[in-house]
């Protein structure tokens, strides 16, 4: 039943932008940096998603990815330097949602992001990760609900000090009651074994930067949830009235 299809493309160019100079101070280790209009900076970017939904939309299977491509320069001892930066992701993506039964979600995703440098002295570089999400919730007698949130990255090509491969699990369970279900009762916990941090990396003229990304820790919460929305009944009352 149906295909979902989506596509998208874009190219973006800079002129006469400014970008630094080095040169190499002779018989010393420092550096003297200057700047100058150079051209040849462009990123071309590119994404996709392709779904097939099946047994009356009760599982769906997307298949979707992008890739990016960024020309950078900068000038090394004034010989042009540049660096080619390529980011490639692909994921699957596996859903299961049976009304007051269970909304589940399988993912699997893999990136690439490669550095390549046109001056010799320069080493290409690349980083790799892979990720596995589990997510959803089951429902039990009408009033009860199971919440799970498992995701588990691995890393390489990152500095060492810095290369993490965190497992993070976040579960919660909640109980409706009062009529109409308008009070619930939720019980949650975060990061249950305390590994959330995660690393990027930046690639700019001739640096690139790797970065660890510290977030919330492990904590626990317990919640009382009440709706008092009420809607419809009675006549508006007249300006003389208010």
């Amino acid at each position: 039943m149906g295909h979902v299809l989506y596509a998208n493309l874009s190219y973006t160019q800079t002129q006469d932008k400014i970008v630094t100079t080095k040169v190499q101070i002779p018989n010393t280790v420092d550096q003297l940096t200057s700047y100058i209009n150079t051209d040849g900076f462009y990123t071309l970017r590119g994404d996709y998603s392709y779904g097939k939904p099946f047994a009356e939309r009760k599982y769906t299977l997307t298949y979707s990815g992008s890739a990016n491509v960024n020309n950078n320069v900068a000038y090394i001892d004034y010989r042009k330097n540049i660096a080619k930066n390529f980011m490639i992701r692909k994921e699957i993506e596996f859903e299961i949602d049976i009304k007051d039964v269970i909304d589940f979600e399988l993912e699997t995703s893999y990136s690439v992001n490669r550095t390549q440098y046109s001056q010799s002295n320069f080493t290409d570089r690349q980083t790799n990760s892979l990720s596995f999400q589990i997510r959803g919730r089951n429902y039990f007698f009408k009033d009860l609900t199971l919440g799970y949130d498992l995701r588990k990255t691995m890393n390489s090509g990152f500095d060492d000090g810095i290369v993490r491969n965190p497992t993070i699990l976040r579960l919660f369970t909640e109980y409706r009651l009062l009529k109409g279900n308008k009070g619930t009762i939720r019980f949650e916990g975060n990061d249950i074994f305390n590994e959330n941090t995660g690393i990027s990396r930046d690639v700019f003229d001739n640096i690139i930067v790797d970065r660890q990304i510290n977030r919330l820790d492990r904590y626990f919460m317990l919640a009382f949830i009440m709706n008092l929305n009420k809607f419809g009944g009675g006549l508006k009352p007249s300006n003389d009235n208010r």
